[in-house]
């Protein structure tokens, strides 16, 4: 008997899948996935209180160091992005929004609570808004591909170095702070997105939050200090700078009645990251109470 035994050769087939652009004319921005080092001018590492800004500037303003105090009046944000320390690391995805395409793109880095009021601001000449289309492929802008920096620099290979500067951060406006906390799911939920919610049940509305500079998904507690000096009731609210809020102080001597406003209570002084209060009225006897209202202003 003869037995045959034939070789069957097997043909694996390899597909090489590699991801499709997305089409819309938005941005990807984001730091490298490889490893950034961001500082600040003393050499510390950025932590979780910075933020990145997606943006480009008005009127055909060309940010300098010499106009730094004009770069918040002209600024035009079109995302935030917070940052993430253990990583070293920011992303997001912007979508068009149909009216900034052709204007040059920046990325600005700050903290609004840093006392040295540390920026870092780049560019890229490539970094043009693309159309708002549907044929148009997403644009990705990463800080290692920056080749201009207005303040702040490089120092060499994935080392960012802020600078310090003079000015103010660019306003943020409420619709700007929500689509920065929430998912839209979440904007769309008023028990959740909605400025009266209370998320994380701390006690603090969501637009409580907002002008506090605490996080709506943290459990947080916000202090009012009252200080008596001559005779005179004062009492100091913390404040975010450069947001489109209002703060108003008011007293009561019972908790049901509040005063405030022309004649009873006056803004004795904005400090950096608080306002001081001072009661117009003459203490007597009893028990004396302070809050302080927030309203949007935009």
């Amino acid at each position: 008997m003869r037995i045959t035994i034939t070789d069957f050769k097997t043909v694996i087939l390899i597909w090489v899948v590699t991801a499709l652009p997305l089409y819309s004319g938005g941005v990807r921005w984001n730091s490298s996935f490889f490893g950034d080092s961001y500082r600040d001018s003393e050499g510390q590492l950025l932590d979780s209180s910075w933020v990145f800004y997606l943006g480009y500037f008005s009127n055909t303003f060309a940010p300098t160091r010499q106009n730094q105090s004009q770069w918040a009046a002209n600024w035009v944000t079109l995302d935030i992005a917070e940052y993430d320390p253990a990583i070293s690391q920011f992303e997001a995805v912007w979508s068009n929004d149909g009216a900034s395409s052709g204007n040059l793109g920046y990325i600005w880095g700050l903290n609004r609570s840093h006392p040295n009021n540390e920026w870092i601001l780049m560019t890229n000449d490539s970094w043009i808004v693309p159309l708002n289309s549907e044929l148009i492929p997403d644009v990705n802008w990463e800080t290692s591909n920056a080749s201009v920096f207005v303040v702040g620099n490089q120092a060499e290979e994935q080392i960012f170095v802020t600078e310090k500067t003079v000015g103010e951060p660019p306003l943020l406006i409420g619709s700007q702070w929500l689509a920065w906390m929430f998912e839209p799911t979440e904007q769309n939920d008023p028990q959740v997105g909605g400025w009266d919610a209370d998320p994380d049940n701390d006690g603090l509305s969501n637009l409580a939050e907002f002008a506090f500079g605490t996080k709506p998904q943290v459990a947080d507690t916000v202090q009012i200090e009252v200080v008596i000096e001559e005779g005179v009731f004062k009492f100091r609210s913390p404040k975010v700078r450069q947001v489109a809020v209002s703060y108003q102080g008011q007293v009561s001597s019972e908790l049901i009645n509040w005063e405030g406003g022309f004649g009873q209570v006056v803004l004795e002084r904005e400090e950096f990251s608080s306002l001081l209060f001072r009661d117009l009225n003459p203490i007597l006897q009893g028990p004396r109470f302070a809050r302080v209202v927030v309203q949007l202003t935009q």
